[in-house]
């Protein structure tokens, strides 16, 4: 972080000189833009959010060998993530280190039998 620079302020890692998508503005002043009334679906397109969250590539998740995995829950992730302006490697990322993370907590509760 440059000096002078709050944490949060991430004016100082991007280029403002020329114009950027108003998608892109509204994340870096720290609000959500409102995908379902934007209406700039170019701005979004140029900073990677699919139009829509059937958009998203989520294929190369890997699920973990024995943590109970729901397919509602993963709807529900990508649909927030979706209405917050995440971009397909944001929401592919977060859900697999979600499941390594819960992975992981399962593992050690049911090898400590406490299942």
């Amino acid at each position: 972080m440059s000096e002078g620079a709050e944490p949060g302020d991430f004016g100082q890692a991007i280029d403002t000189s020329g114009s950027e998508p108003a998608a892109l503005t509204e994340l870096r002043q720290g609000s959500s833009p409102d995908l379902e009334n934007a209406g700039g679906g170019a701005d979004l397109a140029a900073i990677g959010v699919p139009q829509d969250v059937s958009g998203y590539d989520l294929s190369g998740i890997q699920r973990h060998e024995t943590l109970p995995w729901s397919n509602d829950f993963q709807g529900r992730m990508v649909n927030t993530m979706h209405r917050l302006g995440r971009d397909n490697e944001q929401v592919a990322g977060l859900i697999q280190s979600y499941i390594q993370d819960q992975g992981g907590q399962f593992d050690a509760m049911t090898s400590d039998g406490e299942r």
